[in-house]
């Protein structure tokens, strides 16, 4: 699949002009799906959204006629159910959210073979849903606001309702990240230490799907009286 990235809203020239250099040294983490390669991830504090977060990612469907159900995108559960499933609709015509309780979709074309940024908001009870810097709607539910046993990319629990295409550059985020700030990182190293991110003290995860782990951030979930970095991985299962 050719990966072509896009980011539509228009941000300032001065802020362009400023990130070139560092824009083309950072390259996102997408690597490719098929029916036989979801991921596993043992849960984390990292993965819990649910008090306000931010979740963001690239996408591009990579089947051709509708499979007949949605595929998963992302998924979380808990001892007892289904937690979070984040899905893209078998017609590559927008997302769904569903959780515990609520179900929201979203409208937008995915049909064009392109690599699409999509942030999804949480904040006091709403989300807001973003492709390519573009707020698509604000669902009246929120994430849940528990820590997952487990959590999957590209299938609902490691099998079923595959998704098949290219994905990553996964970044979660303990707080709701402001939407000009989400464009103009999309393709920027939030750790990068000419020009950190502003809200980098918020960095809950990042995914390294090329290595099969999403890097947890000490930022959050170090002790006081630990030097902060980027160290704690947690590693795809089979």
């Amino acid at each position: 699949m050719k990966i072509n990235f896009r980011i539509s809203i228009v941000v300032t020239t001065l802020v362009l002009v400023s990130l070139t250099a560092v824009a083309d040294d950072y390259e996102p983490d997408i690597v490719e799906f098929n029916e036989q390669t979801g991921l596993s991830f043992a849960g984390h504090p990292a993965f819990n959204m649910g008090e306000g977060g931010t979740v963001e990612f690239w996408v591009a469907p990579g089947w051709q006629t509708d499979p007949g159900y949605d595929p998963v995108l992302l998924s979380s559960e808990t001892d007892d159910d289904f937690s979070l499933v984040l899905s893209m609709l078998g017609d590559k015509t927008g997302l769904t959210i569903q959780t515990r309780d609520n179900y929201g979709e979203v409208s937008f074309d995915f049909s064009d073979g392109t690599m699409h940024h999509v942030a999804v908001v949480s904040l006091d009870g709403t989300t807001l849903v973003m492709v390519d810097g573009q707020p698509l709607d604000e669902l009246t539910l929120g994430l849940p606001n528990e820590v997952p046993t487990t959590l999957w990319m590209g299938s609902i629990n490691g099998e079923d309702l595959p998704f098949v295409g290219a994905m990553g550059g996964f970044r979660i985020w303990d707080a709701a990240i402001e939407l000009e700030e989400l464009v103009v990182f999309a393709l920027l190293d939030p750790l990068d230490p000419e020009f950190p991110h502003p809200d980098l003290s918020a960095l809950s995860a990042f995914s390294d799907l090329t290595n099969d782990t999403i890097e947890i951030s000490d930022f959050l979930w170090a002790e006081e009286s630990e030097e902060l970095s980027v160290t704690a991985l947690v590693e795809a299962s089979e």
